[in-house]
């Protein structure tokens, strides 16, 4: 565990919350904070619905962490890969998936599926009763929308595409491959992939769900497509606590380097978070998203080379290596349902704004 101070006063952070619960933005929230390897905050406040009898937030309630999972699962996965040099990121991907074909599909590599700069639709919803399988047939068969490498689309089935073929190069299945590379190795016992029922009462549930029939979605992913995918995908599936998301933080401002151990090369980790510039404008790592400049969800005062990822849920992991500072702060903004994303996106940034002007008020 990181050692913990009290060097600062986040009272005004913590009224951010607050009043966001209280505006139901949504029914409860967990945030870790580290600067320079020491937790500076931990909060928990709210319920993990909006009823009364509803259990209290706590640092163990667990979250739909959403596409957070492109950055905690499947990113390293695709790391540690490359540092075996089973996954080259400029091989067309046709090499691994020979039925990828037509039209300008042989020109896209891994580097595009991580960069969203592939060419892939953005966005489609699949029948109830699709499988798994008819889903990856289906991006497979579907035609670029966009030229790759012209355009930045943010695009599911980028991510689902690269966790089919990570399976494939290691002959192994995508939850073991996180299991073993990420969360065991770092104690990310809070960290999984469909959560069994002995940890349910700890989930907080996310949206009432009417379009796929699944009622009150409460232990099984949010996202539909991972849930028809089996739970387990490329893009989404992934829950976790604020605390553990805390330990692969760490070790992502450190380099590689947590605990003793080295998880990664240190340039690895730099080519993975910095801007890859695939398609013009794109702000986009390598899946890892970085700040924009003007009206970043990450709030205006992380320095240059900062990196993170936001979660549809209501979650999002901010890392600013420069100042060793990583801001993780997990909601199930979607329950019951997906209002107010103007709200959430307000709140967002001044929660964001607040906890870095706090942090860096002595620099």
């Amino acid at each position: 565990m990181l050692p913990i101070s009290n060097e600062y006063d986040f009272s005004a952070v913590s009224q951010i919350i607050e009043l966001a619960i209280a505006d139901s933005v949504f029914p409860g929230a967990q945030v870790a904070i580290v600067k320079e390897g020491e937790m500076v905050w931990t909060f928990e406040s709210g319920r993990q619905t909006y009823d009364e009898d509803s259990p209290s937030v706590t640092g163990e309630t667990i979250y739909d962490v959403a596409s957070l999972t492109k950055v905690t699962s499947t990113t390293p996965v695709a790391m540690k890969l490359v540092e075996q040099k089973k996954l080259p990121l400029d091989e067309p991907i046709i090499e691994f998936i020979p039925e990828f074909a037509g039209g300008d599909k042989d020109k896209i590599t891994i580097r595009h599926l991580l960069t969203h700069s592939a060419g892939l639709q953005g966005y489609d919803e699949f029948p109830l009763g699709t499988t798994g399988g008819e889903i990856v047939a289906s991006i497979i068969e579907r035609p670029l929308v966009a030229v790759p490498g012209d355009t930045f689309i943010y695009s599911d089935f980028g991510p689902i595409l690269l966790g089919n073929i990570m399976e494939k190069v290691s002959g192994r299945a995508l939850e073991d491959l996180a299991e073993s590379t990420v969360f065991r190795p770092l104690g990310m016992t809070n960290t999984m992939f469909n959560p069994d029922s002995t940890v349910l009462s700890r989930i907080a549930p996310t949206e009432i769900d009417e379009r796929y029939q699944r009622g009150l979605v409460h232990g099984i992913v949010h996202d539909e497509r991972a849930w028809q995918l089996g739970g387990v995908a490329g893009h989404a599936g992934l829950f976790s606590t604020a605390t553990d998301l805390v330990h692969y933080a760490q070790m992502m401002i450190n380099r590689g380097f947590y605990g003793g151990r080295r998880y990664f090369k240190r340039s690895t980790i730099e080519n993975f978070t910095t801007r890859q510039e695939m398609s013009p404008g794109s702000e986009r790592a390598l899946g890892w998203d970085t700040p924009s400049e003007e009206g970043s969800l990450a709030g205006d005062f992380f320095s240059p080379g900062s990196y993170g990822h936001t979660g549809f849920t209501g979650t999002s992991m901010w890392i600013d290596p420069k100042r060793k500072i990583a801001v993780i702060l997990l909601t199930n903004h979607v329950y019951p349902s997906r209002g107010k994303k103007a709200e959430m996106r307000e709140v967002r940034r001044a929660f964001q704004n607040g906890v870095m002007q706090i942090l860096l008020q002595d620099n």
